[in-house]
């Protein structure tokens, strides 16, 4: 990532308000239940919803 394009990245993540940030590789995924939802994280990790051009939304308080 060229130094204009990780300033402007970091910018606009210290502007967004997020208290932290968060990684899915550190995601404690212990407590999921069912073969589902870790379906669904692997999924998210994989970032193959966007090149389908689908919609994935997160919901939670964030930490």
């Amino acid at each position: 990532m060229s130094q204009k394009k990780e300033w402007s990245a970091k910018s606009h993540l210290k502007l967004s308000g997020m208290p932290a940030i968060k990684l899915l590789k550190n995601f404690d995924s212990s407590w999921l239940k069912g073969g589902h939802s870790v379906k669904r994280l692997a999924e998210l990790s994989s970032l193959n919803f966007i090149e389908r051009k689908e919609v994935f939304v997160l919901m939670g308080l964030s930490g």
